[in-house]
């Protein structure tokens, strides 16, 4: 559905100012955006979130989009950029000071197409999630960098985008590769490492029995806390990995009369063998050679 500016504002709004012009906008006029690359908000982070708006109040300003209008209910309300979980938590609050929340109003740039303006509000979005203190899950993460590498073009394009090396960013790609079996993991496990879940994916594709084992071993060093969970991979992985084939040793062939050759010398006997490139020399007594006879 396409929203349209409204012709005529019809709500006064407070302005202050603080490192800008910022208005004090009446929460329900926030409206999420559904292309927000954080999908999975926990419920607990936004409780903590609602406890530091209620107490210590709003710390930074919310970022949206010029008021919009819904032409199917006539609904006047901002898109959010930025702070939808400070917005879910004050939506969440009954606090008397929290019916409305500071935001900052940026404007679209009508010179760059539509490509290049969601380019930009997704790379904004995903720098937003890495700098708050809401951890995003890796799942979310790859899926961003999936958009990001369609519309920027390349992986190394976007890695630019996104502030990360090129390996980085290939390593966060996989992760919607993985088997759903690993996914799962990552997600009851809390594993962000994606050299981790590359291992966990080896260890997966091995066996069965394997997988089986290394997540009853990562199970117990989150209930105990003695270990890593890398750790853990690392070694399963090493025991799943092939040894490599040595080297066929050369067949030597034995020593023949051939090869030998005895030689008399002013005292004693000299035995030479000749064999290829070698060539050993002993020195014999008449008694030594009595016997080779």
């Amino acid at each position: 559905m396409t929203f349209q500016r409204p012709e005529k504002v019809s709500v006064e709004f407070e302005v202050k100012e603080s490192r800008g012009i910022y208005l004090s906008i009446p929460k329900k006029m926030f409206r999420p955006d559904p292309n927000q690359p954080r999908k999975d908000i926990n419920q607990e982070d936004i409780d903590v979130k609602r406890h530091q708006l209620e107490t210590m109040d709003q710390l930074s300003p919310l970022r949206v989009y010029e008021l919009m209008v819904d032409p199917a209910t006539g609904e006047q309300f901002y898109p959010l950029e930025d702070g939808e979980c400070r917005w879910r938590a004050a939506m969440q609050s009954e606090a008397e000071h929290l019916t409305h929340l500071e935001a900052q109003i940026i404007s679209r740039d009508d010179n760059k197409s539509d490509r290049e303006q969601e380019l930009e509000k997704l790379t904004r979005q995903l720098q937003s999630n890495e700098d708050g203190n809401i951890k995003m899950t890796l799942a979310d993460k790859a899926n961003a960098y999936e958009r990001v590498k369609e519309l920027a073009g390349t992986n190394r394009a976007a890695a630019l985008m996104v502030g990360k090396g090129e390996d980085h960013f290939s390593r966060v790609l996989a992760f919607n590769k993985l088997p759903d079996d690993v996914k799962f993991a990552a997600k009851k496990f809390d594993i962000e490492d994606p050299k981790t879940l590359m291992m966990l994916r080896d260890i997966y594709k091995s066996s069965d029995e394997s997988y089986s084992s290394v997540i009853s071993d990562i199970d117990k060093v989150k209930e105990t806390g003695v270990g890593s969970v890398r750790e853990v991979a690392s070694e399963a992985n090493q025991k799943i990995k092939k040894p490599t084939k040595s080297k066929k040793e050369k067949k030597t062939r034995p020593i023949a009369i051939k090869d030998v050759e005895i030689t008399k010398g002013e005292k004693n006997y000299i035995l030479d063998v000749i064999k290829g490139r070698e060539n050993l020399r002993f020195i014999l007594t008449e008694e030594m050679r009595e016997k080779l006879k």
